[in-house]
């Protein structure tokens, strides 16, 4: 008996790791979708201002002006996506402590991490 009770724990472990397989694609697709979008957006707002880079370029801007213009757009972007995500998140924790669906939890926004989270995106 005392076998049994060893192998079954055995047997848990290969589903167990091909869950965590499985979610953590998941995560990955789920984190990689925002990535390809902010590419997307960025590849049409470049398109859409050709001419305005080519007058700045024409009055004597230089490539690294360039860049760095487009660098600052998108850390507003992104701070700003994260402050509206910061939002969301307390709005829907909230929402969660007081439906009662988890009895006896508490969530509520850490602010280090989302700090910590936030300068990972920059």
């Amino acid at each position: 008996m005392g076998e049994a009770a060893g192998t079954s724990g055995d047997d848990e472990r290969p589903r167990t790791g091909l869950f965590l397989l499985g979610l953590s694609l998941a995560t990955l697709l789920f984190m990689a979708l925002p990535a390809i979008n902010l590419v997307n957006l960025n590849i049409s707002r470049m398109l859409e201002r050709s001419s305005e880079i080519g007058i700045r370029k024409a009055f004597g801007a230089t490539s690294g002006h360039l860049v760095a213009q487009f660098l600052v757009e998108n850390l507003v972007l992104v701070l700003i996506s994260g402050a509206v995500g910061l939002v969301a998140s307390a709005w829907a924790l909230e929402l969660i402590n007081r439906s009662g669906w988890i009895p006896n939890a508490s969530f509520h926004v850490n602010g280090r991490v989302f700090v910590e989270a936030l300068l990972l995106c920059l």
